[in-house]
Protein backbone atom coordinates (compact mmCIF):
# COMPACT_ATOMS: atom_id res chain seq x y z
CA UNK A 1 0.00 0.00 0.00
CA UNK A 2 2.98 2.35 0.48
CA UNK A 3 3.37 2.65 -3.28
CA UNK A 4 -0.11 4.12 -3.56
CA UNK A 5 0.28 7.50 -1.98
CA UNK A 6 2.63 9.01 -4.58
CA UNK A 7 -0.13 8.25 -7.12
CA UNK A 8 -2.93 10.09 -5.35
CA UNK A 9 -3.87 13.73 -4.97
CA UNK A 10 -4.52 16.61 -7.30
CA UNK A 11 -1.18 18.40 -7.34
CA UNK A 12 0.79 17.78 -10.49
CA UNK A 13 3.81 16.62 -8.51
CA UNK A 14 1.67 13.96 -6.85
CA UNK A 15 0.19 12.80 -10.12
CA UNK A 16 3.36 12.09 -12.00
CA UNK A 17 4.55 15.57 -12.86
CA UNK A 18 3.90 15.36 -16.58
CA UNK A 19 1.14 16.12 -18.98
CA UNK A 20 -1.69 13.83 -20.00
CA UNK A 21 -1.33 13.28 -23.75
CA UNK A 22 -3.23 11.60 -26.53
CA UNK A 23 -2.67 11.46 -30.25
CA UNK A 24 -4.92 14.49 -30.47
CA UNK A 25 -3.40 16.33 -27.53
CA UNK A 26 0.27 17.18 -27.18
CA UNK A 27 1.73 20.31 -25.61
CA UNK A 28 -1.74 21.46 -24.60
CA UNK A 29 -1.96 24.23 -22.01
CA UNK A 30 -2.84 23.32 -18.43
CA UNK A 31 -6.45 24.35 -19.00
CA UNK A 32 -7.93 24.90 -22.41
CA UNK A 33 -10.38 27.74 -22.89
CA UNK A 34 -14.04 26.87 -22.52
CA UNK A 35 -16.26 26.69 -25.58
CA UNK A 36 -17.99 30.02 -26.11
CA UNK A 37 -21.32 28.24 -25.81
CA UNK A 38 -20.73 27.48 -22.13
CA UNK A 39 -22.38 29.99 -19.81
CA UNK A 40 -20.30 32.02 -17.35
CA UNK A 41 -21.87 30.02 -14.55
CA UNK A 42 -20.84 26.74 -16.16
CA UNK A 43 -17.27 27.96 -16.66
CA UNK A 44 -16.97 28.93 -13.02
CA UNK A 45 -18.39 25.60 -11.95
CA UNK A 46 -16.11 23.47 -14.13
CA UNK A 47 -13.00 25.40 -13.10
CA UNK A 48 -13.56 25.21 -9.34
CA UNK A 49 -10.68 23.67 -7.37
CA UNK A 50 -11.27 20.03 -6.51
CA UNK A 51 -13.05 19.31 -3.24
CA UNK A 52 -11.96 15.75 -2.50
CA UNK A 53 -12.82 16.15 1.14
CA UNK A 54 -16.35 17.53 0.58
CA UNK A 55 -18.74 15.90 2.99
CA UNK A 56 -21.65 13.70 1.98
CA UNK A 57 -24.01 16.24 3.52
CA UNK A 58 -22.76 19.01 1.30
CA UNK A 59 -22.99 16.76 -1.74
CA UNK A 60 -26.57 15.85 -0.89
CA UNK A 61 -27.45 19.54 -0.79
CA UNK A 62 -26.35 20.09 -4.39
CA UNK A 63 -28.83 22.43 -6.00
CA UNK A 64 -30.81 21.30 -9.05
CA UNK A 65 -28.91 22.00 -12.24
CA UNK A 66 -30.29 24.46 -14.73
CA UNK A 67 -30.17 22.89 -18.18
CA UNK A 68 -29.02 25.23 -20.91
CA UNK A 69 -28.94 23.73 -24.38
CA UNK A 70 -25.40 23.95 -25.72
CA UNK A 71 -23.98 22.67 -28.98
CA UNK A 72 -22.47 19.24 -28.47
CA UNK A 73 -18.68 19.37 -28.96
CA UNK A 74 -17.52 17.10 -31.74
CA UNK A 75 -15.40 14.12 -30.83
CA UNK A 76 -11.78 14.48 -31.83
CA UNK A 77 -10.93 12.67 -35.03
CA UNK A 78 -7.51 11.68 -33.75
CA UNK A 79 -8.22 9.81 -30.53
CA UNK A 80 -7.69 6.31 -31.83
CA UNK A 81 -4.95 5.84 -29.27
CA UNK A 82 -3.88 7.57 -26.11
CA UNK A 83 -1.07 7.33 -23.59
CA UNK A 84 -0.39 9.19 -20.39
CA UNK A 85 2.02 9.27 -17.51
CA UNK A 86 -0.54 11.09 -15.39
CA UNK A 87 -2.34 8.74 -13.03
CA UNK A 88 -5.79 7.59 -14.05
CA UNK A 89 -8.07 5.38 -11.96
CA UNK A 90 -10.33 2.83 -13.65
CA UNK A 91 -13.08 2.29 -11.07
CA UNK A 92 -14.60 -0.77 -12.73
CA UNK A 93 -13.21 -3.69 -14.74
CA UNK A 94 -14.49 -7.26 -15.01
CA UNK A 95 -12.23 -10.31 -14.94
CA UNK A 96 -13.52 -13.57 -16.37
CA UNK A 97 -10.75 -15.78 -15.01
CA UNK A 98 -8.76 -16.43 -18.18
CA UNK A 99 -7.10 -13.04 -18.66
CA UNK A 100 -3.39 -12.42 -18.82
CA UNK A 101 -3.52 -10.09 -15.81
CA UNK A 102 0.16 -9.20 -16.06
CA UNK A 103 -0.20 -8.14 -19.71
CA UNK A 104 -3.41 -6.25 -19.02
CA UNK A 105 -1.73 -4.41 -16.12
CA UNK A 106 1.35 -3.59 -18.18
CA UNK A 107 -0.71 -2.09 -21.00
CA UNK A 108 -2.80 -0.15 -18.50
CA UNK A 109 0.28 1.29 -16.82
CA UNK A 110 1.76 2.26 -20.18
CA UNK A 111 -1.45 4.24 -20.82
CA UNK A 112 -1.22 5.96 -17.43
CA UNK A 113 -3.89 3.85 -15.68
CA UNK A 114 -2.14 3.07 -12.39
CA UNK A 115 -5.16 2.41 -10.13
CA UNK A 116 -7.73 -0.28 -11.00
CA UNK A 117 -10.79 -1.53 -9.13
CA UNK A 118 -11.94 -5.04 -10.10
CA UNK A 119 -15.71 -5.47 -9.91
CA UNK A 120 -17.10 -8.37 -7.93
CA UNK A 121 -20.31 -9.57 -9.61
CA UNK A 122 -20.79 -12.94 -7.89
CA UNK A 123 -19.35 -14.96 -5.04
CA UNK A 124 -16.95 -16.65 -7.48
CA UNK A 125 -15.80 -13.48 -9.24
CA UNK A 126 -15.36 -11.66 -5.92
CA UNK A 127 -13.09 -14.40 -4.59
CA UNK A 128 -11.18 -14.44 -7.88
CA UNK A 129 -10.69 -10.67 -7.65
CA UNK A 130 -9.48 -11.06 -4.06
CA UNK A 131 -6.97 -13.70 -5.12
CA UNK A 132 -5.68 -11.61 -8.03
CA UNK A 133 -5.15 -8.64 -5.72
CA UNK A 134 -3.38 -10.76 -3.10
CA UNK A 135 -1.17 -12.82 -5.39
CA UNK A 136 -0.26 -10.47 -8.21
CA UNK A 137 -0.63 -6.90 -7.07
CA UNK A 138 2.81 -6.39 -5.51
CA UNK A 139 4.47 -7.61 -8.71
CA UNK A 140 2.45 -5.43 -11.09
CA UNK A 141 2.98 -1.82 -12.26
CA UNK A 142 -0.55 -0.91 -11.09
CA UNK A 143 -2.39 -0.89 -7.77
CA UNK A 144 -5.35 -3.30 -7.67
CA UNK A 145 -8.45 -3.18 -5.50
CA UNK A 146 -11.80 -4.95 -5.71
CA UNK A 147 -15.48 -4.76 -4.80
CA UNK A 148 -17.61 -7.57 -3.36
CA UNK A 149 -21.15 -8.23 -4.55
CA UNK A 150 -23.68 -10.03 -6.73
CA UNK A 151 -24.84 -8.45 -9.99
CA UNK A 152 -28.63 -8.08 -10.42
CA UNK A 153 -28.47 -10.41 -13.44
CA UNK A 154 -27.63 -13.27 -11.08
CA UNK A 155 -29.61 -12.05 -8.07
CA UNK A 156 -31.64 -15.25 -8.15
CA UNK A 157 -28.46 -17.09 -7.12
CA UNK A 158 -27.56 -14.68 -4.32
CA UNK A 159 -27.76 -16.00 -0.76
CA UNK A 160 -27.66 -14.00 2.43
CA UNK A 161 -24.58 -16.02 3.40
CA UNK A 162 -22.80 -14.66 0.32
CA UNK A 163 -23.38 -11.09 1.45
CA UNK A 164 -22.19 -11.99 4.95
CA UNK A 165 -18.96 -13.20 3.34
CA UNK A 166 -18.65 -9.92 1.41
CA UNK A 167 -19.10 -8.05 4.66
CA UNK A 168 -16.29 -10.03 6.27
CA UNK A 169 -14.00 -9.36 3.29
CA UNK A 170 -14.57 -5.62 3.62
CA UNK A 171 -13.77 -5.79 7.34
CA UNK A 172 -10.58 -7.81 6.98
CA UNK A 173 -9.08 -6.98 3.57
CA UNK A 174 -8.01 -3.41 2.89
CA UNK A 175 -8.08 -4.06 -0.85
CA UNK A 176 -11.83 -4.70 -0.71
CA UNK A 177 -13.10 -1.14 -1.11
CA UNK A 178 -16.87 -1.33 -1.73
CA UNK A 179 -20.00 -3.44 -1.47
CA UNK A 180 -21.32 -4.33 -4.91
CA UNK A 181 -21.81 -4.59 -7.78
CA UNK A 182 -25.44 -4.75 -6.75
CA UNK A 183 -28.52 -2.93 -7.96
CA UNK A 184 -31.41 -3.37 -10.37
CA UNK A 185 -31.54 -4.30 -14.05
CA UNK A 186 -35.04 -4.13 -15.48
CA UNK A 187 -33.73 -4.03 -19.04
CA UNK A 188 -32.96 -7.72 -19.44
CA UNK A 189 -34.71 -8.98 -16.28
CA UNK A 190 -32.46 -12.05 -16.05
CA UNK A 191 -33.57 -12.34 -12.43
CA UNK A 192 -37.14 -11.58 -11.31
CA UNK A 193 -37.77 -8.15 -9.83
CA UNK A 194 -38.51 -9.46 -6.33
CA UNK A 195 -35.25 -11.41 -6.24
CA UNK A 196 -33.27 -8.39 -7.44
CA UNK A 197 -34.85 -6.28 -4.69
CA UNK A 198 -34.11 -8.95 -2.09
CA UNK A 199 -30.44 -9.16 -3.09
CA UNK A 200 -30.18 -5.37 -3.16
CA UNK A 201 -31.69 -5.19 0.32
CA UNK A 202 -29.08 -7.60 1.72
CA UNK A 203 -26.25 -5.58 0.16
CA UNK A 204 -27.62 -2.27 1.44
CA UNK A 205 -27.94 -3.63 4.97
CA UNK A 206 -24.33 -4.78 4.88
CA UNK A 207 -23.08 -1.47 3.49
CA UNK A 208 -25.00 0.43 6.15
CA UNK A 209 -23.49 -1.67 8.95
CA UNK A 210 -20.02 -1.22 7.51
CA UNK A 211 -20.41 2.42 6.43
CA UNK A 212 -18.96 1.14 3.16
CA UNK A 213 -19.11 2.64 -0.34
CA UNK A 214 -21.78 1.13 -2.59
CA UNK A 215 -21.05 0.22 -6.20
CA UNK A 216 -24.44 0.18 -7.92
CA UNK A 217 -25.90 -0.91 -11.25
CA UNK A 218 -29.18 0.51 -12.52
CA UNK A 219 -30.66 -0.02 -15.96
CA UNK A 220 -34.27 0.29 -17.03
CA UNK A 221 -36.02 -0.90 -20.17
CA UNK A 222 -34.91 1.07 -23.22
CA UNK A 223 -36.85 3.81 -24.98
CA UNK A 224 -38.62 1.34 -27.25
CA UNK A 225 -40.48 -0.24 -24.35
CA UNK A 226 -42.31 1.06 -21.30
CA UNK A 227 -40.05 1.99 -18.37
CA UNK A 228 -40.31 -0.48 -15.52
CA UNK A 229 -39.14 1.79 -12.72
CA UNK A 230 -35.64 0.63 -11.80
CA UNK A 231 -34.56 4.19 -11.00
CA UNK A 232 -37.48 4.77 -8.64
CA UNK A 233 -37.06 1.37 -6.97
CA UNK A 234 -33.33 1.96 -6.45
CA UNK A 235 -33.59 5.38 -4.85
CA UNK A 236 -36.48 4.23 -2.67
CA UNK A 237 -34.36 1.34 -1.40
CA UNK A 238 -31.45 3.70 -0.66
CA UNK A 239 -33.78 6.07 1.18
CA UNK A 240 -35.36 3.23 3.13
CA UNK A 241 -31.95 2.13 4.41
CA UNK A 242 -30.85 5.74 5.04
CA UNK A 243 -27.71 5.34 2.92
CA UNK A 244 -25.46 8.41 3.00
CA UNK A 245 -25.41 10.00 -0.48
CA UNK A 246 -21.62 10.31 -0.46
CA UNK A 247 -21.39 6.52 -0.14
CA UNK A 248 -23.18 5.83 -3.44
CA UNK A 249 -21.71 5.36 -6.91
CA UNK A 250 -24.07 4.58 -9.79
CA UNK A 251 -21.55 3.04 -12.13
CA UNK A 252 -21.60 2.73 -15.93
CA UNK A 253 -24.40 5.24 -16.44
CA UNK A 254 -25.92 4.74 -19.92
CA UNK A 255 -29.53 5.90 -19.63
CA UNK A 256 -30.91 8.25 -22.27
CA UNK A 257 -33.16 9.75 -19.57
CA UNK A 258 -31.43 12.95 -18.52
CA UNK A 259 -33.83 13.36 -15.60
CA UNK A 260 -32.45 10.19 -13.99
CA UNK A 261 -28.91 11.56 -14.18
CA UNK A 262 -30.02 14.92 -12.79
CA UNK A 263 -31.77 13.16 -9.90
CA UNK A 264 -28.65 11.18 -9.01
CA UNK A 265 -26.64 14.39 -9.05
CA UNK A 266 -29.16 16.25 -6.88
CA UNK A 267 -29.02 13.42 -4.38
CA UNK A 268 -25.23 13.75 -4.18
CA UNK A 269 -24.30 10.40 -5.74
CA UNK A 270 -21.12 9.75 -7.66
CA UNK A 271 -21.66 8.68 -11.28
CA UNK A 272 -19.39 6.41 -13.30
CA UNK A 273 -18.95 7.14 -17.02
CA UNK A 274 -17.52 4.67 -19.54
CA UNK A 275 -16.62 4.59 -23.23
CA UNK A 276 -20.36 4.65 -23.88
CA UNK A 277 -20.09 8.45 -23.85
CA UNK A 278 -17.80 8.20 -26.90
CA UNK A 279 -20.47 6.52 -29.03
CA UNK A 280 -21.82 8.97 -31.59
CA UNK A 281 -25.46 7.85 -31.56
CA UNK A 282 -26.03 5.63 -28.55
CA UNK A 283 -24.06 7.90 -26.23
CA UNK A 284 -25.50 11.13 -27.60
CA UNK A 285 -27.96 11.81 -24.77
CA UNK A 286 -25.34 11.29 -22.09
CA UNK A 287 -22.84 13.47 -23.95
CA UNK A 288 -25.45 16.22 -24.28
CA UNK A 289 -26.29 16.06 -20.58
CA UNK A 290 -22.64 16.41 -19.63
CA UNK A 291 -22.08 19.28 -22.05
CA UNK A 292 -25.14 21.01 -20.56
CA UNK A 293 -23.56 20.88 -17.10
CA UNK A 294 -25.75 18.19 -15.54
CA UNK A 295 -22.87 16.20 -14.00
CA UNK A 296 -20.38 18.28 -11.99
CA UNK A 297 -16.76 17.23 -12.06
CA UNK A 298 -16.71 16.60 -8.32
CA UNK A 299 -19.30 13.83 -8.80
CA UNK A 300 -17.62 12.24 -11.83
CA UNK A 301 -15.79 8.90 -11.86
CA UNK A 302 -14.48 7.16 -14.98
CA UNK A 303 -14.21 3.50 -15.86
CA UNK A 304 -13.91 1.09 -18.74
CA UNK A 305 -16.30 -1.63 -17.47
CA UNK A 306 -14.02 -3.82 -19.57
CA UNK A 307 -14.20 -6.12 -21.43
CA UNK A 308 -17.44 -4.30 -22.29
CA UNK A 309 -18.15 -0.69 -23.32
CA UNK A 310 -15.16 -0.25 -25.65
CA UNK A 311 -14.83 3.28 -27.09
CA UNK A 312 -15.43 3.27 -30.87
CA UNK A 313 -11.80 4.17 -31.67
CA UNK A 314 -10.23 1.66 -29.30
CA UNK A 315 -7.53 -0.18 -31.24
CA UNK A 316 -7.97 -3.27 -29.10
CA UNK A 317 -11.15 -4.06 -31.03
CA UNK A 318 -14.37 -5.22 -29.41
CA UNK A 319 -12.61 -6.53 -26.30
CA UNK A 320 -12.11 -3.56 -24.04
CA UNK A 321 -9.47 -3.20 -21.32
CA UNK A 322 -8.21 -0.52 -18.90
CA UNK A 323 -5.67 0.82 -21.39
CA UNK A 324 -8.56 2.46 -23.28
CA UNK A 325 -9.43 4.77 -20.37
CA UNK A 326 -7.51 7.77 -21.81
CA UNK A 327 -10.03 7.81 -24.68
CA UNK A 328 -12.85 8.26 -22.17
CA UNK A 329 -10.93 11.04 -20.44
CA UNK A 330 -10.27 12.76 -23.77
CA UNK A 331 -13.94 12.72 -24.77
CA UNK A 332 -15.00 14.03 -21.37
CA UNK A 333 -12.43 16.81 -21.66
CA UNK A 334 -14.09 17.90 -24.91
CA UNK A 335 -17.53 17.87 -23.28
CA UNK A 336 -16.49 19.74 -20.13
CA UNK A 337 -14.33 22.22 -22.01
CA UNK A 338 -11.20 21.46 -19.98
CA UNK A 339 -8.00 19.54 -20.62
CA UNK A 340 -7.82 15.76 -20.46
CA UNK A 341 -5.13 16.28 -17.82
CA UNK A 342 -7.69 18.07 -15.66
CA UNK A 343 -10.19 15.22 -16.08
CA UNK A 344 -7.52 12.73 -15.02
CA UNK A 345 -6.56 14.71 -11.93
CA UNK A 346 -10.12 15.35 -10.76
CA UNK A 347 -11.45 11.83 -11.31
CA UNK A 348 -8.43 10.18 -9.69
CA UNK A 349 -8.87 12.38 -6.62
CA UNK A 350 -12.61 11.63 -6.60
CA UNK A 351 -11.96 7.87 -6.75
CA UNK A 352 -9.36 8.00 -3.99
CA UNK A 353 -11.80 9.84 -1.74
CA UNK A 354 -14.89 7.78 -2.58
CA UNK A 355 -13.25 4.36 -2.19
CA UNK A 356 -10.78 5.42 0.50
CA UNK A 357 -7.91 4.04 -1.55
CA UNK A 358 -4.89 3.47 0.66
CA UNK A 359 -6.73 4.76 3.72
CA UNK A 360 -7.86 1.46 5.27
Amino acid sequence: MRRLWPLLGVARTQLGGSRYTTAASTAAPERSSMPASHSRRQRRRLQEPTSAARSATAMAATAPVEHTRTPLPAASANTASGTTTTTLCDIGINLKGSEDVAGLARRAADAGVKLIVITGTSRKSTLHARDVCREASDQLPVQLFYTAGVHPHTARQCREADVAMFEELFKTDSRCVAVGETGLDYHRMLSPRDQQLRSLDWHLRAAKRLDAPLFLHERDADERTARRGSHVDLVEALDRHDIAPGRVCVHCFTSNNKADLADYVRRGFMVGVTGFVCKRERGKHLAEAIAEGTLPLDQLLIETDSPYMAPPKWRGGRKNEPASLPLVAQRLAELYGVTADHIAERTTANAATFFGLGQR
